[in-house]
């Protein structure tokens, strides 16, 4: 993993989920908005109407939802995580009285 990409992580992870899960949203309508409108550019550029805008909404859902599901698979095993170390259950378990 790149230093960035740590970092970046790393940033991430004191989020809210609901806000994490809002970005994820609007990361997925941004892609598929933004390859779709360079679809319509090249379809007014280049005269293939409606070539462009067919592949740029199909590589937009594409790459948005890889995207949205790498976030949403990260976001779900960070929240699975346990909180405790892995020592600190033997050492709760020595403290409690032998019966």
């Amino acid at each position: 993993m790149t230093e960035h990409r740590k970092n970046d992580n790393e940033s991430r992870q004191g989020w809210s989920p609901v806000y994490r899960y809002a970005g994820m949203g609007l990361e997925l309508g941004a892609a598929i908005t933004g390859f779709t409108l360079v679809g319509v550019w090249a379809d007014y550029h280049l005269g293939t109407r409606p070539t462009g805008v067919i592949v740029g909404v199909i590589l937009g859902t594409v790459g948005g939802l890889y995207n949205f599901i790498r976030e949403a698979l990260a976001l779900s095993r960070q929240q699975s995580k346990p909180t405790t170390k892995p020592g600190d259950a033997d050492r709760r378990d020595n403290h409690r009285p032998k019966s």
